[in-house]
This record gives C-alpha cells, sequence and structure tokens, in this order.
C-alpha cells in the first residue's frame, strides 16, 4: 500500500472525472466566461510562502525538474534512495541541482535560499524570494522545460528597486550526476564518476559520465569568462558528481531590470546531441516557452466542462494539467503517461488501466491509445503470453512482468478507450494479445481450475499472494467485454463463451467471498494457512517500512502510533485464524483495503448486499457524524 501513496492521486481524481462527467456537462455559468476561467488557471497557483519544503515538479516530456519548494535541491526520493530530485533526461540524471551566489559591490554575498513564494503555472514554476542586500536587489527564478527537447531554462530577473545604480556577481553553480534511472543495474548500466570542462569559445561547461556517453552542457545567454571548477555548492549532494560555477556581471541602473537565461540540455548518446539541444533551446527559448504556453491553453480547451462550484472547476482543470505533467516521450518505447511523480515517473500497468478512464473522457484520446500500444508491446516483449506488466522504467527493461490483475485491467481499459474513439483499427490491433491475456488468466493463473486466477493483485501486501478477489472480480469484468470484443471481430462463438464463463464467476465470486456473518466481501479465498501466512507478511512488511519525510502526510510520531496501532490489529487477527481448522477453505479478511468494494463498483454485488457492506464500513470506520443513507447511491442494478 505504501508504495502506492503517491500515484494514488491521478487514480481518484479520474474516477470523480469519470463521474462528472455524467451529471454536469450540461449545466452553465453565463457569469465566468471558458476564456476568463482558462486565463485564471494560466496564472498559476501559490503556496503562499508556507510549505516550502515539499517538493515540487516542473514537468515536460523529454525532460523534468524535482526540488522543493524553497528552491533548493536537497536529497530526496526513494526508488534510487536520495537521487529521485533534481534535472532529468529520462533515462539519465543530468543534475543534482543548481544554486545561485550573489555579491554586491561592497563584497556583501548571500545564497538564494528559502524563497518566500513559490508558484505552479501548467507551463513552468517561479520562485520569488526575499529583496537582497538592505532591500535593494528583488529577484526571481521561473524555469520550464521544452516541450519535444532534451532540456530545460533557468530564468533569473534581477531587479534593482534602490535609488542608486548596482552592479551585481552572480554565480551560477551547478553540479552534476550522470547517472542512470533506477533499476538500470539489472541491463548492465552502471554509473560511474563524472568530469566536467569549461568551453571558452563558446562560454559553456561540457560534462560527462567517465564510464558511459550520458552527457550534459550548460551555459547561458551572456557570455562570461569567470568560471571556476570544484565549486562550492549551497548544499552538499551525494553522489558522483562534479560542481561548477559561472560569474556574470549585471550592472543595474535604479529601478530597472534585467533577465539572464541557463540552459541545461542533455544527452544519453553523445556531446554532440547534447551541444545540439543546447544551442537550439538557446536560441529559441523565448519561442518555445509561448509555444508551451499556447499548448496549455489548448488542453484546457479541450475536455472542457463548465461546473458552477468553480473550486470543482479549479480541481478539474489542474487535474487535466498535472496529467499531462506525467506524459513522457520514449525514444525506444513511445509516448505513454506515467503514474506520478516523485518516484513513479515511468510506465505502470494497472495505474493507467484507471488513467485513461479519466484521460480518454477529458479529451486525450491519442495518448489514451499511445499509452495502451505502448504497455501492450512492451508487455509482448517481456512476456509474449498474454501477461500485463506492472512496471517499466524509463531505461525500457519492464522489472516487473506483472501482477496477475493487470491483465484483465488492460483488456476493460482497451474496451473504455474503444467505447469512445470507435477506433476499429486499434481494437484489431489489441485483440489477439487480449486473447492471449484471458488465456493467461483461465489456464496459467488457474491451476486449480476453480476460475478464480492465482497470484497478486493491486495491493502489494507482502504474502497477499492467494486466489484475490480484485484479481476474480476484474477477470469477470474482463470476461464480459471480451464478449463485445468478440462479436465486433465477428467471433461469435467465442464471445458465446466468454459470455457464458463471466456469468459463472459473476456466481461463485458472490457464493465464495462473501462472508455472511461479517456481512462483507472478504479479500481472498483460500486455506487458514494461507490467511496466517498473509497476516505474518503484513505485519512484517508494516516493520519494516519507513517513514519519508519527502511523500508523507502526518508527522513522524503520528506515523509511529499508526504503525503500531495496525501491527496490534494483524496479531489479533492472526491469533484468531489460528483458532481455524487446518486445511479449512473459506474467504478471509486479512487487510481490510478498499479491493473488497470492487464487487459492488463492477455490480457484481446485489444492491442488498452493496448495502449491507457500506453500512457496515460507515459504523464501523466513518463515526456516528457521517451517516449517510446509501439507497440510491450505489446505482441501478
Amino acid at each position: 500500500m505504501t508504495q502506492y501513496q503517491n500515484r494514488l492521486y491521478l487514480k481518484s481524481f479520474y474516477l470523480c472525472i469519470c463521474l462528472l462527467g455524467g451529471f454536469i456537462s450540461c449545466q452553465t455559468n453565463e457569469s465566468i466566461t471558458q476564456d476568463e476561467e482558462i486565463q485564471t488557471i494560466m496564472e498559476g497557483i501559490s503556496n503562499q510562502a508556507g510549505q516550502g519544503k515539499n517538493p515540487y515538479l516542473t514537468a515536460g516530456d523529454k525532460t523534468y525538474i524535482i526540488g522543493t519548494q524553497d528552491g533548493n535541491f536537497p536529497d530526496i526520493g526513494g526508488h534510487t534512495p536520495g537521487e529521485m530530485g533534481g534535472v532529468w533526461n529520462h533515462l539519465i540524471k543530468l543534475l543534482d541541482g543548481f544554486w545561485v551566489k550573489m555579491t554586491d559591490n561592497k563584497g556583501n554575498f548571500c545564497w538564494l535560499e528559502n524563497a518566500k513564494q513559490y508558484t505552479n503555472y501548467p507551463f513552468g514554476s517561479e520562485f520569488e524570494y526575499v529583496p537582497l542586500f538592505n532591500n535593494s536587489i528583488r529577484v526571481n527564478r521561473f524555469q520550464f522545460c521544452p516541450q519535444g527537447k532534451n532540456g530545460v531554462v533557468i530564468t533569473y530577473t534581477i531587479e534593482n528597486i534602490s535609488d542608486s545604480e548596482q552592479t551585481i556577481l552572480l554565480d551560477f553553480v551547478a553540479k552534476t550526476d550522470l547517472l542512470p534511472v533506477w533499476s538500470s543495474g539489472t541491463i548492465g548500466l552502471k554509473d560511474a564518476n563524472d568530469v566536467v570542462n569549461w568551453d571558452a569559445q563558446d562560454a559553456i561547461f561540457k560534462a560527462k559520465d567517465l564510464g558511459n556517453n550520458w552527457n550534459v552542457i550548460w551555459g547561458a545567454d551572456q557570455h562570461t569568462s569567470i568560471y571556476q571548477l570544484d565549486a562550492p555548492t549551497y548544499i552538499n549532494t551525494q553522489g558522483t558528481g562534479k560542481s561548477a560555477s559561472s560569474t556574470y556581471t549585471i550592472t543595474l541602473p535604479k529601478n530597472q531590470e534585467k533577465r539572464l537565461s541557463f540552459v541545461i540540455a542533455g544527452s544519453k548518446d553523445s556531446e554532440e546531441d547534447a551541444l545540439k539541444s543546447y544551442k537550439d533551446i538557446l536560441a529559441n527559448h523565448s519561442e518555445m516557452l509561448e509555444a508551451k504556453k499556447t499548448y496549455y491553453t489548448q488542453l484546457l480547451e479541450r475536455g472542457w466542462i463548465n461546473i458552477p462550484d468553480k473550486k470543482l472547476q479549479e480541481v478539474y482543470n489542474w487535474c487535466k494539467i498535472n496529467t499531462e505533467w506525467l506524459a513522457a516521450d520514449m525514444e525506444s518505447a513511445g509516448r505513454f503517461l506515467g503514474a506520478g511523480a516523485i518516484e513513479y515517473p515511468w510506465l505502470f500497468g494497472c495505474d493507467n488501466s484507471y488513467s485513461l478512464q479519466g484521460l480518454v473522457i477529458t479529451g486525450d484520446q491519442k495518448l489514451a491509445k499511445e499509452t495502451l500500444r505502448v504497455i501492450k508491446e512492451m508487455s509482448e516483449k517481456a512476456n509474449g503470453n498474454g501477461r500485463i506488466l506492472h512496471e517499466m522504467a524509463f531505461n525500457a527493461f519492464v522489472s516487473h512482468k506483472g501482477n496477475t490483475q493487470e491483465t484483465a485491467h488492460f483488456i476493460i481499459a482497451v474496451w473504455n478507450v474503444y467505447k469512445w474513439t470507435g477506433d476499429n483499427k486499434f481494437l484489431a490491433d489489441m485483440y489477439p494479445y487480449m486473447q492471449k491475456g484471458l488465456n493467461f488468466l483461465l489456464k496459467d493463473m488457474d491451476t486449480n481450475k476453480n476460475m478464480f486466477p492465482e497470484g497478486y493483485g493491486i495491493m502489494e501486501v507482502r504474502g497477499l499472494n492467494a486466489e484475490l478477489i480484485d484479481v476474480s472480480v476484474y477477470t469477470q469484468q474482463a470476461l464480459e467485454v471480451m464478449s463485445q470484443i468478440a462479436l465486433i471481430m465477428g467471433e461469435e462463438a467465442f464471445a458465446s463463451k466468454c459470455a457464458s464463463q463471466a456469468t459463472d464467476l459473476k456466481e461463485r465470486i458472490n457464493d465464495l467471498f462473501w462472508d455472511k456473518d461479517l456481512e462483507i466481501y472478504c479479500d481472498f479465498y483460500g486455506t487458514r494457512e494461507q490467511a496466517l501466512e498473509t497476516t505474518k507478511g503484513a505485519i512484517e512488511q508494516i516493520r519494516s517500512t519507513e517513514y519519508r519525510w519527502d511523500v508523507a502526510e502526518v508527522s513522524l510520531q503520528e506515523y509511529e502510533d499508526s504503525k503500531k496501532k495496525h501491527i496490534a490489529m494483524y496479531e489479533d487477527m492472526y491469533k484468531q485464524f489460528e483458532a481455524y481448522p487446518t486445511g479449512i477453505m473459506k474467504g478471509w479478511l486479512t487487510n481490510k483495503n478498499w479491493v473488497i468494494s470492487t464487487p459492488i463498483e463492477t455490480h457484481i454485488a446485489s444492491e442488498d448486499r452493496a448495502i449491507q457492506q457500506l453500512d457496515k464500513v460507515r459504523k464501523e470506520h466513518c463515526g456516528v457524524g457521517n451517516i449517510r443513507h446509501y439507497q440510491g447511491l450505489v446505482g441501478e442494478w
């Protein structure tokens, strides 16, 4: 569960969007025009001088930047410990970070630190700093990642707010950290030391990983001859990178401002490619910024709905923007929707089965189809038997071949996209591998032939490797979907077979997963021994999970208290399960995760059972003050 926390927001948002489209698309609000609404969104959202230590994402489809909202670049992240932040060019990290030191004409110096305000725009990020040098100099920093380009742009605006001319020295300090994306060691990609050189002709730094063809180049739109290798950075970061600084003289008449733009460009292949990208961005970054603004304006116009509740309107609009930030254009695979920053910017099978439902509804059918094609093609290369991958990093290596339910989820996702696009060629292209997927579920993963495929599902709880409710439910849905797709493909006999199997599986789910005494669906069906093993695995997983400041939503003390509470719950559960006879087969409620509601989500549950389960959850977990009337909220049955 823990490793999904910073990806679940996208799923939740899009489930809301799917609901929104059903009841507000026809409503209008004439007081605010569409253009005015879009203009408001394009003006960005500020952190209001708070949350400075929280991470941010500045995104492009080729590059992205992750740091903290105070403008700093601390070591951050867990997949590659401490290395998930900085400047990235998909397969490789370019820099740990960059910092600015400023010196006035009296020799006083200071680092740009602790930005007093951070503003998130659809197209970039801005940091505003407190006035420097006795309130004479004001600085802000704006950064963006041009679409389709292997580089980023950082622009500093330096304003003289005093009554006299000011001369400022600006030191731009960068630290390289050319290393590969998580899991690269499995395919032989290993980090080596970096070397940095100064190119006096172009006034740029060129850096290379000594063991690979990974390169990063950076410089400014103002020439300088003053530089320093191994320059001190504002903070020390881990890794094998090298630092360097370049110094720029900025003379400002009173009440005037100047801009200084830096470009950082990279390549996984050669210095020549990095230099080409650098020069292109340096020459055209103003036009690239305007193009990116236009891109996001058009994105907001697409899939537009007018919602009377303007706060909800804002959430909907930013959801579309946040999703676009996760779009990645990967040379070796294609364009697809990633799962979520900081930890999961790459491709996931399960996550996209949810996210694409919202993506296609909000108007980006193209990216939805591209994502599914990439999932199918990379799964075919990695598995070949119909199984859908769980995870593929930017190195194109499938690090996890797939949890069982992801194959069913993929079939359902293809059908959902087809319903919105009517693209018969797309459906026909997907169909053969979907057929293989059904065979994988019902033959390869159903070893005891009870129609419940085995293996891990959505909840990655240690030991929860059994006949799970979410796997069974989504397999049932996949059978229903395939019965309809087979008819479109002209395979009536196969369609009939799938429909019959779907009916049988629905009955078995309701028969064997429902606990009459608890009035709730269980999370897996199996033996007492499996239940004990699963409970033991959950305890071990909780104990081994460490507090992460960069993703935590609670304090350390709250986190530790929650751990103790959950360990005690599982220990009591373990004692209860021990009392059952050896070898008994039944449904077991072990983890109390949301997946037990999948029969309600898919209408496999009857209305009576749905209300019983929801009411039980309300009574036990929602409190008296949250009493709801569920009749009519569970849909048509």
